[in-house]
């Protein structure tokens, strides 16, 4: 999917709610009304905030390194928060949260002394209520650091965010499988993916990015939303040709990235990722 089509799709998905946050000032408004008229406007800017967080999350990206991710997520006051992780020396993970309105915030994974060197851990925080009831969007930073009270930051493995009562309580994409190791587009070979949703999304995503050997930096090259949507504890199985939006081979080291969210009156996400990579050949 191109990115002016995944544009288009997003304009079209917020078309209703820009319609009716402009119905509650015409109806309720007026000049004998003008505290309710206030009230609806407020109501509706409302809807067309929500509207948007719902959306956000179509086209947008979270940037996944050795080093650390970034990028923006939609959050609000008093959610869990989850990460999946893998430290190459003990040590911890600092969250810090800005939101577009509001004040930046910072959390600890975990909350109190050091999660363990090379195996996975799975961390869930409470969001500050300072975030806010509405749902808003906001941008993340993740880092690790060594020892208890480091502040060197040091390379780490993500393997998945999530944020929202209804998509955590842990990770809720789960199973994510990307193989085999090597295609070679020559040969007209193909990478198998699957993964497994642990609650019924409104919408689910993938993402393939194309990493930096180096420094293991990466680069979106191929987004597609999953239709039909699966289900609650459904596995479903795809493939992957081995080439970015635009058809073109994508030579190098690949990992797949699965990102799922809940429609505008929730705003709940998940996204996680491969373990495995897979090196395209041409």
């Amino acid at each position: 999917m191109g990115v002016r089509w995944r544009r288009a799709v997003r304009w079209a998905a917020l078309a209703p709610f820009f319609f009716l946050a402009c119905i509650p000032s015409v109806i309720v408004g007026g000049p004998h009304s003008n505290r309710r008229g206030l009230d609806a406007r407020s109501l509706g800017k409302q809807v067309l905030d929500v509207a948007v967080a719902g959306a956000f999350w179509i086209g947008s990206d979270l940037i996944f390194r050795r080093d650390g991710v970034d990028g923006k997520a939609v959050v609000r006051g008093g959610w869990p928060f989850v990460v999946a992780y893998e430290l190459e020396q003990p040590g911890y993970l600092r969250l810090t949260i800005t939101p577009k309105r509001g004040a930046a915030t910072s959390y600890r994974f975990p909350e109190a002394g050091t999660a363990p060197a090379g195996s996975r851990q799975e961390s869930v925080v409470v969001l500050s209520k300072g975030l806010g009831k509405a749902i808003q969007e906001g941008s993340l930073s993740l880092r690790a650091f060594a020892g208890e009270a480091g502040d060197q930051p040091v390379p780490f493995k993500t393997y998945g965010l999530g944020a929202g009562d209804q998509a955590v309580g842990s990770m809720t994409i789960v199973n994510v499988l990307f193989s085999p190791s090597e295609i070679n587009i020559s040969r007209r070979q193909r990478a198998d993916y699957r993964f497994k949703v642990r609650r019924s999304f409104s919408q689910v995503e993938i993402q393939i990015n194309r990493l930096d050997d180096s420094t293991g930096a990466t680069t979106p090259i191929f987004r597609t939303l999953v239709h039909p949507t699966p289900s609650r504890d459904q596995e479903p199985g795809y493939s992957w040709d081995g080439r970015d939006d635009k058809k073109r081979v994508s030579e190098g080291l690949h990992r797949l990235q699965v990102k799922a969210w809940f429609g505008p009156d929730v705003g709940a996400w998940n996204a996680a990722l491969s373990e495995t990579l897979v090196r395209v050949r041409p």
